[in-house]
C-alpha cells in the first residue's frame, strides 16, 4: 500500500513517516508536503490508497482539501492536536484519526481498521467522508467557554485578532469574546474561500469589508467602523480577493 502525509509541521510530518516505516512495513510511504495545496496536487499527481491528513492547517484544511478531491479509491486517517475534533467530527466509527503525539499502538490500529475495511470493501468514499465532516453544524466555530462551549455561525464572526495565545473574535450580534486559541487554531477551522489572513494578527470576514485604505499595506474598514491593518506581505492576496 502506498500512502502519503499531508501536515503543516515538518517535524510532525517527520514523526508520522518514522513510526509508519517502523510499524506498518507493507505501507510504502510515497512522501510528505507541509503545504496542503502541494499535497493536493501530489494526491492528483501519484495516487495514493491511503493519505494521513492534518486538520489544522492555514490557507487549506483537511476539511477543504477533502473537498477537492475525486479518487474515491483514497482511505483517509485524519491527524489533529485539538480533541475537539474527536468529539465533533470523529465520534462516528467510520472514520479513522490519531492524535497529536502520535501513539505507535492508535497507529497500528488506525492502519488495520483502514485494511479490514479495505478488504470487506467497507471503507467509506469521499462523499461519505464529506458528509459526515461537513454536516449544518460545522457552519459553527466551536470555542471553550468556562460553563462549556459556545457555538458561533461562521456568518456572525466580523473578524478575529490575535492576543499572544488567545484570540478576540469580533462578532455582529454580541461583544468581542476572548478565546483560548491561536489564531491559526481559528483560522485552520473556518472556510478558506470566506476568511482571509491578512495581518499576522488579523483575519477577516470579507463578506463584512467595506472600504480598503490605502498605504503602505494599507487597512480595512470593517461593518462596525473597526480599522485592521493589512501588512505589505498580503496586500496583493488581499486586493486579488476583494
Amino acid at each position: 500500500m502506498k500512502a502519503w502525509i499531508i501536515d503543516d509541521e515538518q517535524h510532525s510530518c517527520e514523526i508520522t513517516k518514522l513510526l509508519i516505516e517502523k510499524n506498518c512495513s507493507d505501507i510504502v510511504v510515497l512522501g510528505y508536503e507541509t503545504d496542503p495545496k502541494l499535497g493536493l496536487q501530489k494526491l492528483r499527481e501519484q495516487p495514493a490508497d491511503i493519505v494521513f491528513l492534518d486538520i489544522e492547517m492555514p490557507g487549506m484544511n483537511g476539511f477543504d482539501l477533502l473537498t477537492e478531491l475525486s479518487d474515491s479509491n483514497l482511505s483517509v486517517i485524519f491527524i489533529t492536536a485539538y480533541d475537539q475534533f474527536a468529539v465533533d467530527a470523529f465520534g462516528v466509527g467510520a472514520i479513522d484519526y490519531l492524535m497529536k503525539p502520535i501513539v505507535e499502538e492508535d497507529l497500528v490500529r488506525a492502519v488495520e481498521r483502514v485494511k479490514s475495511r479495505i478488504k470487506n470493501n467497507s471503507q467509506p468514499s469521499l462523499d461519505d467522508l464529506r458528509e459526515l465532516l461537513m454536516p449544518e453544524s460545522q457552519s459553527k466555530l466551536r470555542v471553550g467557554t468556562m460553563e462549556g462551549y459556545e457555538f458561533i455561525p461562521f456568518d456572525e464572526i466580523i473578524h478575529c485578532e490575535s492576543d499572544n495565545n488567545y484570540a478576540k473574535i469580533h462578532r455582529i450580534k454580541d461583544g468581542p469574546l476572548l478565546v483560548s486559541k491561536t489564531l491559526k487554531e481559528i483560522e485552520g477551522q473556518l472556510p478558506s474561500e470566506v476568511f482571509i489572513r491578512v495581518h499576522n494578527s488579523h483575519l477577516v470576514n470579507k463578506t463584512f469589508i467595506k472600504k480598503y485604505i490605502k498605504g503602505a499595506g494599507g487597512s480595512l474598514v470593517m461593518e462596525g467602523g473597526t480599522h485592521v491593518p493589512v501588512s505589505k506581505a498580503k496586500k496583493q492576496e488581499v486586493l486579488s480577493r476583494i
